[in-house]
């Protein structure tokens, strides 16, 4: 009775939402040719309506199969839309008057006077134009559970996702290639593939500065190009790996780079070696154009350590964390755990339109799919284990790695943006090597006992964010950042492990939404 009553929740609000959407567009269609800027913002939520309006109808088809998880989200999400949608039509009918009192726009403004029409035009602009706002704020936080819908394994809900859809909506069409990337990669037949020659890598590429990869140029086209190399390690069998980077490749070659922060994969080069044996696989990736100079996030951290490059304002910060965790919930989304996120493998490109820059995902090195055997082995760099969490930390982690190891990565990531400053330093007479800064220095007699050093340093992690993290970026984002350092603590806001446990990875995700990316969009500057 429960579950009926849950779905019942969710199909009533949109039912709601769909109702009043429509109202909403209809009110606008009546003033839609009026010659003033009003008019602007009508059309734009206009559009924004017929993309929401889609991805609803698909929501309210499938609701009734999914389980319990998601239909609670996803009633929160709606819940909130509905909100939004009945304030946008009290802000119009205040606006243009209720039904009764209704003219053409143009008598209304008449009415106004000739003094005061430029006024009441300008003012309903600013009201509306806060409804845009809102209405593609509440899409965009609706997105990242929207491609969440990548992982349900439901045939009722491809057969909402037509053809006819996806060419009218970009939400639709990327969810429905992600969805057939990752059947694929579950055993589905495949009628291409991405696996290119060797003599199609550029061969002048360029090493990113403390970073990964490197930036090269197509030598046919001259796009430019990432490319990230996926080594393969001796105790791996060649043709399992061959195939994890194939599907990665496909899935990645779904994706939409300006959503999902990570950049679209056009192929997979696989390099042998003097022995003629596979032992790297390089990933192109197309570069968004118009980019300038590509910089790690490594690099403008340690600019900013030492007062060189760009000054990042608080609010570009704050924009640099929301798009970073973005981009970690859309690799779980596309059913893999990335296993190596920290400032070396983040990607900032810069654009005519945004001069702080924009960051995307890269390093794949250590990918793993989402179900994919843990292998349990590490390594002892000191500079890379700061970013693992203690139990995946040595030559034989503890653990098997999940999507939460991935998140403690990010805290620690979130907790260097929030400061400015690197948490690791290139050794001065050792060109590639890192040293931990001093601000997380560990007693002699800890630091050489590794597995006690991997505590140690994470309660340093956790000490920083308390004293340091608030005077910079508040309260807020210092307890989200904690959240994530804790989030495999007894007691963390993410929940038990074993309760989290599910072979989809479908709760896991939903919390992640709610616990982080929720909370992120929720703090005001």
């Amino acid at each position: 009775m429960e579950t009926i009553g849950i779905v019942l929740g969710v199909l009533s609000i949109a039912d709601s939402c769909l109702t009043n959407g429509r109202s909403l567009v209809q009110k606008f269609k009546t003033y839609k040719n009026t010659d003033t800027a009003l008019g602007e913002s009508i059309l734009e939520i206009q559009h924004n309506w017929m993309t929401i309006e889609m991805e609803l109808e698909i929501l309210r088809h499938i609701s009734p199969s999914l389980d319990d998880r998601l239909q609670l989200h996803f009633t929160a999400l709606l819940q909130q839309l509905q909100i939004k949608l009945e304030q946008a039509i009290i802000i119009l009918d205040a606006i243009i008057g209720e039904r009764p009192q209704r003219r053409s726009f143009s008598s209304l403004l008449r009415k106004k006077g000739k003094v005061n029409k430029m006024k009441f035009a300008v003012t309903g602009k600013k009201s509306l134009d806060e409804s845009v706002r809102e209405l593609e704020k509440w899409h965009s936080m609706f997105l990242q559970s929207w491609f969440l819908l990548a992982l349900v394994r439901d045939t009722a809900l491809d057969s909402q996702l037509t053809d006819r859809r996806a060419s009218q909506s970009a939400p639709v069409s990327t969810l429905k290639d992600l969805r057939n990337a990752i059947e694929l990669s579950r055993g589905g037949h495949h009628k291409t593939s991405l696996f290119m020659l060797e003599s199609d890598l550029p061969s002048k590429r360029s090493p990113l500065l403390h970073g990964v990869g490197e930036i090269a140029n197509d030598e046919k086209t001259g796009e430019s190009l990432f490319v990230d190399t996926v080594a393969l390690d001796p105790r791996e069998d060649v043709n399992a790996k061959s195939k994890y980077v194939r599907d990665l490749a496909r899935i990645l070659a779904a994706v939409d780079p300006v959503t999902f922060g990570i950049l679209s994969c056009s192929g997979v080069v696989r390099v042998q070696n003097s022995a003629g044996r596979i032992d790297r696989f390089h990933l192109i990736f197309r570069m968004p154009a118009c980019f300038d100079r590509p910089q790690s996030l490594r690099s403008l951290l340690l600019a900013g350590a030492i007062g060189e490059g760009y000054h990042y304002p608080l609010e570009e910060r704050f924009q640099l964390a929301k798009l970073l965790a973005r981009a970690v919930m859309f690799v779980h989304t596309a059913d893999f755990v990335h296993k190596n996120i920290r400032p070396d493998t983040v990607l900032i490109v810069r654009t005519e339109q945004n001069k702080y820059g924009v960051p995307f995902l890269v390093g794949f090195e250590k990918f793993r799919p989402l179900d994919g055997n843990s292998h349990r082995t590490g390594d002892l760099n000191e500079a890379s284990n700061l970013y693992r969490h203690p139990n995946r930390q040595g030559l034989h982690p503890e653990d098997n790695y999940l999507m939460q190891h991935d998140i403690y990565s990010l805290g620690v990531c979130l907790l260097e943006i929030g400061l400015w400053n690197s948490f690791v330093i290139p050794a001065i007479h050792s060109p590639g090597i890192f040293n931990v800064s001093s601000m997380l220095e560990l007693p002699p007699e800890i630091a050489y006992r590794p597995s006690k050093a991997a505590y140690e340093r994470k309660e340093k992690l956790d000490s920083v964010a308390k004293h340091e993290l608030p005077r910079t970026m508040g309260s807020k984002y210092t307890k989200l950042v904690i959240s994530c350092l804790n989030c495999l603590d007894q007691g963390n806001e993410f929940g038990d492990v074993g309760e989290l446990y599910d072979t989809d990875g479908i709760l896991v995700g939903v919390r992640y939404i709610e616990k982080v990316l929720e909370k992120l969009e929720g703090i005001a500057i």
